[in-house]
């Protein structure tokens, strides 16, 4: 049996601790300032609208396309009207960022083999021909028996 001691995150994280809660607490503060930006906005236009930065009384809005973002961008005088009640707004901008959304990775790709016996059936249909097909065939053939 162990006689180990639990450790205390503080003691483990040791002087990173003050900058981790200064960060988690920014992070906070962009989350909620995000969700209140959201609430601002219309229903189908919320879900492509991400805070991009909030830097000394600008505020960067990023929208998923360039379609959104003009949208987005006729909704300034009022986001701003809504908004400056709460923030010391000087400036607000609009930037387009589209979304990289990557597929789902596919089946994994398995090299296909060709038994010896495949092989001598390739090989022998290459001997009833001539030309380039043949001569592709029998590479097939070669390549299989030694793959």
């Amino acid at each position: 049996m162990s006689t180990r001691r639990p450790i205390s995150i503080g003691t483990l994280l040791g002087p990173a601790a003050p900058r981790l809660a200064g960060l988690l607490e920014r992070a906070g503060r962009r989350a909620r300032l995000e969700a209140a930006i959201r609430a601002k906005l219309p229903v189908d236009l919320a879900p492509h609208c991400h805070l991009g930065n909030w830097e000394d009384g600008t505020l960067v809005l990023v929208a998923d396309s360039p379609a959104w973002a003009a949208r987005l961008r006729y909704l300034i005088p009022h986001l701003r009207s809504e908004l400056e009640q709460h923030l010391p707004l000087r400036a607000i901008k609009v930037r387009a960022a589209p979304l990289v959304r990557r597929p789902p990775p596919g089946p994994r790709q398995v090299r296909a083999r060709l038994s010896p016996a495949s092989a001598d059936l390739i090989e022998a249909s290459a001997a009833g021909l001539d030309g380039p097909l043949a001569d592709a065939l029998r590479r097939l053939a070669r390549h299989a028996q030694s793959g």
